[in-house]
């Protein structure tokens, strides 16, 4: 045998197992119709007889059901005519409760306008109570001060007469006083309308030199109260005594100098280099 031979061999053999299995398979799948419909147990036709049995009992309770559902139908559907007639009731109470209930809100409104109105003018009238009250307290407080201050300023004016009356005794004092204070600076040479600040007090230096011209240097001066205008008198010691030279004229003045003119009228003598000055004499 060839090589072609035992191909074809092997191919016969792999068919031979193919078209066996085949048969197997189909073998496996054949069914007996027969058994399977008239199978008392397990048939189709017992089946089906248990399915139309099934169904008469189906069709006898949808029957039943039917019928129930009719008369319950009516019922409902008499409950629904019912319902409809009260629910047609209610609209029309409820048509005239809005009418009445927007005829109270057409009076609530208006209360309340009313109402608001009383409280605005109930609140000005309680403002105006408060602002009452305060003015009446206010007046009362002033009234209270007023008394208070009248009493005060009696009293003040009392006391002011009182020292009125004890001023004018004062005063007549003083009167005195000062008619004698006058009569006593005129007697010392003082005129008593002359400014006190202009009044030269007790002073004492000497003449540190003579100036040509008739002016003389002191040894005081501004620090000491000399101003000018102010009037001294001159005076030389010599063997225990004083003698009177003149008087001068303050010109000007330093802290601690000043330079004056002599006054010819009260020349008694020269005057020279270390005399003495005074303010008034003893």
């Amino acid at each position: 045998m060839n090589f072609v031979g035992k191909i074809l061999t092997v191919l016969i053999c792999v068919m031979s197992l193919v078209f066996m299995t085949m048969a197997i398979m189909l073998y496996a799948t054949h069914t007996n119709w027969s058994d399977v419909v008239m199978n008392p147990k397990t048939g189709l036709k017992q089946e089906v007889a248990t399915l139309i049995g099934e169904k008469e009992d189906l069709q006898d309770k949808f029957d039943k059901a039917k019928k129930a559902l009719d008369t319950e139908l009516k019922t409902k559907q008499g409950q629904l005519t019912e319902l409809e007639n009260t629910i047609t009731t209610l609209r029309s109470r409820c048509a005239n409760l809005e009418k009445q209930i927007q005829g109270l809100k057409t009076s609530e409104g208006e209360a309340i306008a009313t109402m608001n109105m009383t409280q605005e003018t109930l609140r000005k009238l309680r403002d105006e109570v408060v602002t009452l009250r305060q003015e009446t307290r206010q007046a009362q407080q002033e009234r209270n001060d007023s008394f208070a201050e009248s009493v005060r300023l009696a009293d003040i004016v009392q006391q002011k007469e009182i020292e009125v009356k004890r001023l004018r005794g004062d005063n007549a004092d003083l009167g005195i006083d000062v008619a004698r204070m006058r009569d006593l600076l005129r007697k010392y040479e003082v005129n008593p309308d002359e400014d006190p600040a202009g009044v030269l007090q007790r002073v004492g230096g000497q003449v540190l030199a003579v100036v040509g011209g008739g002016s003389v240097e002191l040894s005081i001066g501004a620090d000491d109260g000399l101003k000018k205008g102010h009037q001294l008198e001159v005076f030389r010691t010599g063997a225990g005594q004083n003698r009177y030279i003149g008087r001068i004229e303050v010109m000007e003045t330093a802290p601690d100098k000043a330079v004056a003119r002599v006054i010819p009228e009260y020349r008694k003598g020269a005057i020279h280099e270390g005399d003495k000055i005074t303010s008034k004499f003893d």
